[in-house]
């Protein structure tokens, strides 16, 4: 998303909330649909051809509680293509985009999108649609074969997950409003996934750093920091190396640290509290094909046992934000990065925050505040 104009607005919005609390919104939702769009995917700089096709749309809504929805996009023949994306949580207009098994699109079927305030539990019956037909190829990758130069080459990212998504019981997220989604050079993932998470803390937390994001990668990747090759991408150690010498360097006041909790990784729940916590997070994944990636992290949802992620990938060639469901809770996996077959495992997750870290509040700033309140207040059940 190119929020940074948006730096001004809330830090970040954030709540936990039942699901009953959607149940009676205070007003019709102003989310407005303006775009869709099916494009098949092609991984690496080969331009692999692969079994996912990216669906995108465009939303425009406030950000508040009342116009956060969800996204379900039924065939012509009662197949549930896209289930319970959700979108309007960045105020303002974004685009948002998740990767979907290719043979759930039939081009020239039609298709229907609906918007419901509440996660459905079952494909909503088609009535009437839209033909269509699919786009221009996007590219995943294409600069990052790499990335983690610990995990080796890239080859492919393994067959699209084929478990069934079992939507129910409580929900809670967090979220981000604002994280850039800066593009990388040539297997610069690890450098440009921090220099997003930075420019967002500093936006919203007074750092005092005076670089933009493009900026603030090239110092990171540099031969005094994390030391990326243009060749071979960035090696863990110095990820975190790099990371903190800019961080004394700058005199930040910051601390990183890995989020564990998870079996040779981050747990879910840990994450989630660290985005709680108004703690930026970047992601770093491996597919079992070769090959790593880093990404930043800027939501994530669970609705039950079910959980998913908002995150910007500064390879997918485009500027928005991603969203994918996970398997898995300990060691898991990202769905529209490959589940199958070699597939893809977060195994390290890094967060920074303020030292002495305060409370989420106190990094919300008061703005930030009173919108969270407001939003619990409108949302909440007694």
């Amino acid at each position: 998303m190119n929020a940074l104009s948006k730096a001004g607005r809330a830090a970040f919005f954030t709540a936990t909330v039942i699901t009953a609390a959607l149940l009676a919104p205070t007003r019709a939702s102003a989310t407005v649909l303006s775009m869709e769009a099916y494009q098949p995917v092609l991984w690496g700089s080969p331009a692999v051809s692969s079994q996912f096709v990216e669906y995108s749309l465009q939303v425009l809504s406030s950000g508040l509680g009342s116009d956060q929805m969800f996204a379900n996009v039924t065939r012509d023949d009662g197949t549930w293509v896209v289930q319970n994306l959700p979108v309007g949580f960045e105020p303002g207009t974004s685009t948002l985009s998740t990767n979907i098994d290719s043979n759930l699109f039939r081009s020239g079927a039609a298709y229907q999108t609906t918007l419901s305030a509440l996660p459905v539990l079952a494909a909503p019956g088609f009535t009437a649609g839209v033909p269509l037909a699919l786009g221009a190829a996007v590219n995943y990758l294409a600069n990052d074969p790499f990335g983690r130069t610990d995990k080796g080459p890239f080859n492919s990212p393994g067959l699209p997950s084929n478990l069934a998504l079992n939507f129910g019981g409580p929900l809670s997220f967090s979220y981000h409003v604002g994280v850039p989604d800066q593009q990388q050079g040539p297997n610069e993932c690890g450098p440009t996934s921090a220099a997003n998470s930075l420019t967002w803390l500093n936006n919203n937390s007074g750092l005092g750093l005076t670089q933009n994001t493009a900026a603030l990668r090239d110092i990171l990747k540099d031969a005094t920091h994390m030391m990326t090759s243009p060749a071979t991408g960035t090696l863990d150690n110095k990820f975190f190396a790099g990371k903190n010498q800019f961080v004394t360097e700058n005199k930040l006041g910051i601390v990183t640290h890995a989020v564990g909790g998870g079996a040779g990784g981050p747990s879910i729940a840990n994450i989630l509290n660290e985005l709680r916590a108004g703690q930026d997070v970047e992601l770093a994944l491996s597919w079992g094909n070769g090959g790593g990636h880093w990404v930043t992290l800027v939501g994530l949802i669970r609705i039950g046992n079910t959980t998913g992620i908002w995150f910007n990938d500064p390879d997918d060639g485009k500027t928005k934000t991603n969203f994918s469901w996970l398997d898995g809770d300990n060691g898991f996996t990202i769905r529209s990065y490959g589940a199958l077959n070699g597939g893809n495992v977060v195994d390290l997750a890094v967060a920074e925050s303020l030292s002495p870290e305060p409370s989420s509040f106190i990094l919300c700033g008061l703005g930030a505040v009173c919108l969270a309140t407001y939003s619990w207040r409108r949302r909440a059940t007694p």
